[in-house]
């Protein structure tokens, strides 16, 4: 627990899928732990809905499960933010962190926050991946940086400058997942073939092509197994996945509660991106104790030289990739490193606390700096 008093803490995603949910429920579980006064706002219909901390007060709402939704409930989302602001206004120095950005949250959320309180808006992937640069999401990426007091990036907080008044924060990418749970990881058997996989969506920017031609050429090295393709996506039926006898693809969204024995029953985990800031995948892997080996892009480099957990290769072509999988999976002093380094982060330095802390202490830098939180 945090030395620091007790600060009013108000958590915000209203993303119903993807790894938004998790780490709106980790952090908001790292503010309770400090003894902060927390209270979080989520979607009901998200997975895990259920499971956050009982020292949190709620605040959830429901958005849109289509296109169509997304306008025809947009009131709906008006209404929310006006709850959420009516609120703020009876607490004392309020700080609003939007931990992912969200269409309906993006729009409303920090400029009522802003009205309230300070606002503090997480930004993942600093420069948007290819395929996700629509027009709303650039608006959305507008309105979360002119209203935040604050901006926290998990890499890559050089390519975004700060307007007047407004501080930068680059801090970490926690790990998911328990550091204990090393142990309950299934033992890795060196006689038996190498269990090798990738786990998230199925875009084109993570280099799903690479794998198959990977798959091959570590047959070609070591007694392997298909490479296991894990997630969902616009790929998911691309055929080179689907008719290579290298690639063993299981193309579904995976449940949260599947994911962690999916990911441990694997000796490594590959990442073949052409693009990225950092991956929530390596925050997993290392919380489970799974060595990872990715391709040298973004913010991959920065995150696995940080971390200790991944390998880099040496290009992003599936020859260099393939050549750092045999070196882990070869090289037991080298594979047992990744996973103590990893573990030793995700206790440490990559924490949920951590995060929390580098966030109240930026926004109490910037309240202090001249033009304060509203420059």
């Amino acid at each position: 627990m945090s030395d620091q008093k007790p600060r009013n803490v108000y958590l915000v995603h209203w993303g119903r899928t993807g790894a938004g949910p998790l780490f709106l429920r980790e952090l908001t579980s790292a503010f309770v732990a400090r003894g902060d006064r927390t209270a979080v706002s989520y979607n009901v219909d998200a997975e895990g809905a259920d499971r956050f901390p009982s020292g949190a007060r709620s605040l959830p709402v429901r958005t849109y499960r289509s296109a169509m939704g997304a306008v025809l409930t947009l009131p709906r989302s008006a209404l929310n933010a006006w709850r959420l602001y009516r609120d703020l206004k009876g607490v004392r120095d309020p700080v609003v962190i939007g931990t992912m950005e969200h269409l309906h949250q993006s729009l409303m959320i920090p400029v009522v926050a802003r009205r309230g309180g300070t606002y503090v808006s997480i930004i993942h992937d600093v420069k948007l991946h290819s395929g996700d640069a629509n027009i709303l999401r650039r608006f959305n990426r507008w309105v979360e940086l002119r209203f935040a007091d604050v901006v926290v990036t998990l890499s890559n907080a050089d390519e975004l400058p700060p307007r007047q008044g407004q501080r930068v924060l680059q801090s970490v990418h926690p790990a998911f997942g328990s550091p204990a749970a090393d142990a309950e990881r299934e033992a890795r058997n060196p006689g038996a073939p190498v269990r090798v996989g990738f786990f998230g969506r199925l875009v084109p920017y993570k280099g799903l092509e690479l794998i198959p031609e990977i798959g091959r050429l570590l047959a070609e090295a070591l007694p392997s197994e298909p490479i296991r393709v894990h997630g969902s996506g616009p790929l998911a039926g691309a055929s080179y996945l689907v008719d290579s006898p290298h690639v063993d693809l299981d193309a579904r969204w995976i449940p949260e509660d599947e994911v962690p024995t999916l990911v441990s029953r694997l000796d490594v985990v590959v990442l073949p991106y052409t693009e990225a800031s950092q991956s929530g995948v390596i925050a997993l892997a290392m919380g489970l104790g799974v060595p990872c080996v990715v391709t040298p892009v973004g913010g991959l480099i920065q995150q696995a030289k940080e971390t200790g957990a991944a390998r880099v290769a040496r290009d992003v072509t599936a020859e260099a990739v393939t050549e750092a999988l045999v070196e882990v999976l070869t090289d037991p002093e080298l594979y047992a490193g990744l996973i103590e380094s990893g573990l030793a982060s995700a206790a440490n330095e990559y924490s949920w606390g951590r995060l929390a802390d580098d966030i109240l202490g930026s926004v109490d830098e910037n309240s202090a700096s001249p033009g304060g939180a509203r420059g």
